[in-house]
Order: structure tokens, then C-alpha cells, then sequence
């Protein structure tokens, strides 16, 4: 949820790549603090969005934070009948 409030900060901040895609920066720290997580605990959690393709990380350079952006989620209308029958039954 914070991911994509900061990317509709971001958009609105006019944060857009050389291409046009728009990145936010959350970096590891503030995660921790606003989650109240460990380093690795935050890290596992980066480590698990970038499986799935939620997000992508751009290195800028060891003293700057990554860039970050969001995937796109495509809904699948078969896959939420799945969920709801389960949930329903």
C-alpha cells in the first residue's frame, strides 16, 4: 500500500526516468521504521516483490538509494472466481 501511495507521490513530483517511467524511492531504512521490521526482515520483503515482478530496483551508485518500480498487476477474472469459490465454499 505505501508502494503505491509514493507512486502517486512520485507521478505528481514529476520522478520519471529517461523513458518516462515514473520510480519512487523507499529505501530499506525508512521500510524498517515505518514497518517496524528488521533490516532482514525488509530485505526478504524487497527480495519477494522482485520475485514476483511487483517491483524492479535500479542501482544509482553505492551512496545514493535504488530507484524503484512498480510492476503492473494484470487481474485475471478466472483466477478471483477461483479465490471466491474457495472463500464462498
Amino acid at each position: 500500500m505505501d508502494l503505491l501511495n509514493r507512486l502517486t507521490l512520485s507521478k505528481k513530483n514529476n520522478w520519471f526516468d529517461e523513458v518516462g517511467n515514473v520510480f519512487l524511492i523507499f529505501t530499506r531504512k525508512e521500510v524498517q521504521n515505518l514497518l517496524n521490521l528488521s533490516d532482514k526482515t525488509a530485505t526478504k520483503a524487497f527480495n519477494q516483490l522482485k520475485e514476483c515482478k511487483l517491483i524492479y530496483e535500479k542501482k544509482q551508485g553505492s551512496t545514493k538509494p535504488n530507484l524503484i518500480y512498480v510492476g503492473k498487476i494484470e487481474h485475471d477474472k478466472n483466477l478471483m472466481k477461483v479465490i471466491r469459490k474457495n472463500y464462498e465454499s
